[in-house]
């Protein structure tokens, strides 16, 4: 109980976290083409037991691909880091052996890809493929789905 509660607070700075790799990631690719950063989408999904990241212009065409599991899993550690110390052990044993990109991946394989890119306001925004139908999410649901 007392591990959700301190999880449920790291929320908003994981959020911002993950944002800033994000709108770091897309504006490094599309610096790198002399492209626009607001209109690249971002695309997570697993292949083969991995996490995907790929990035497209409004074209679909791939621009960068990556493990996207593994930058996950770096975000993860640097959260941890910002835990207390039994909080961190608290979390590390109820992960137990599987590794954060596993549990990306599974996820992932479970509720289909995210989408990322910017609105029209230039803030991020969310969606998940289902079938060939995109739902707009808020980032929190991707996380519930993430089993820690």
């Amino acid at each position: 109980m007392l591990l959700e509660l301190l999880l449920e607070q790291q929320k908003p700075q994981l959020k911002k976290d993950l944002e800033k790799v994000i709108e770091q990631l897309l504006t490094s690719i599309a610096d790198s083409k002399q492209l626009n950063p607001f209109e690249l989408v971002l695309k997570l999904s697993a292949k083969k037991g991995q996490a995907i990241g790929q990035i497209f212009t409004p074209q679909k065409k791939l621009l960068y691909d990556f493990d996207a599991g593994e930058e996950i899993s770096g975000l993860f550690e640097h959260q941890l880091g910002r835990l207390p110390e039994i909080a961190k052990k608290a979390v590390l044993a109820k992960v137990g052996h599987q590794a954060i990109s596993v549990q990306v991946a599974q996820s992932l394989e479970h509720g289909g890809a995210i989408l990322v890119r910017y609105d029209k306001n230039y803030q991020l925004e969310y969606f998940q493929q289902l079938e060939k139908k995109l739902k707009r999410i808020d980032i929190d649901h991707f996380f519930a789905n993430i089993k820690i």
